[in-house]
């Protein structure tokens, strides 16, 4: 682990392996550990660049915008001397930041590999967070433990692994409260579609068929709007690194080596 002094503040990053540069993005109920299944094969054909995004672990915070999120994180490229053939891969809200960083500092970087990602919530989608984000105000981060497992690994999981709630709660509890509740804001304003079409660089959007958080069909949507692949994973939550790290690296590795 490392701690990147960059413009305004300091990121938090864990880099292994060797190859071309693979800057790494985790979602808002999870940490970095959600990628241990899936780093040992991608470190053997990458560098990887596992980030904490600002505001966790060692991250500094930022203000409370997508934007604000997105521009720390595009300082890691002149901080790191990164090359414009990195690739940069996000799950969730990690996704929705790399995304945004897309549309603001595209050039900068080539493939991008979304993992359960909305350019906007539904009416549904953004009254869940809303939900959350008050339980979290009003009880503390360890009380949505059961309803943060729901919305990263599907149902059936969930009853076949019980011991995922008690592991959200200890996570939870580590989180900065702050920085959640200012991430739950953000995704409820969330409005990334008239961005899309400026997206540029090569694009693939990837997600569980079972996915409680990001539904199927706004992932579809997204890929729609930016005219890339959408592939959906079978059997799968919202989290596929750590759900399905198989079938995600099978999905993931040919485009991230290629951009196709």
């Amino acid at each position: 682990m490392a701690l990147i002094k960059v413009a305004g503040g300091t990121l938090d990053v864990v880099t292994e392996g060797t190859g071309r540069d693979l800057v790494i993005l985790h979602s808002l109920l999870l940490d970095r550990t959600a990628f241990d299944g899936v780093k040992p094969a991608l470190s053997r054909r990458f560098r990887l660049h596992l980030v904490a995004l600002p505001g966790f672990d060692g991250s500094s915070p930022v203000p409370p915008a997508i934007e604000a999120f997105a521009d720390r994180i595009a300082e890691l490229w002149p901080a790191l001397k990164l090359e414009p053939e990195t690739a940069v891969l996000g799950n969730g809200f990690g996704a929705m930041v790399a995304l945004t960083l897309a549309i603001r500092h595209g050039r900068q970087f080539g493939p991008l590999v979304l993992a359960d990602c909305v350019a906007r919530f539904s009416d549904a989608g953004r009254a869940a967070v809303g939900a959350m984000r008050q339980k979290a105000l009003e009880s503390g981060m360890g009380s949505i433990a059961e309803i943060a497992a729901r919305r990263i690994f599907h149902d059936a999981y969930i009853e076949s692994h019980p011991e995922e709630i008690e592991r959200r709660r200890l996570a939870l509890e580590r989180m900065n409260r702050d920085t959640f509740i200012a991430a739950c804001g953000i995704s409820q304003n969330l409005d990334l579609q008239p961005g899309l079409a400026s997206v540029r660089n090569p694009t693939l959007v990837v997600f569980g068929a079972l996915d409680q958080a990001t539904p199927p069909d706004r992932n579809r949507a997204l890929a729609e709007g930016l005219g890339a692949r959408a592939v959906a994973l079978p059997e799968c939550g919202h989290c596929p690194p750590l759900e399905k790290p198989d079938v995600f690296l099978a999905t993931v590795v040919p485009f991230l080596e290629t951009g196709r």
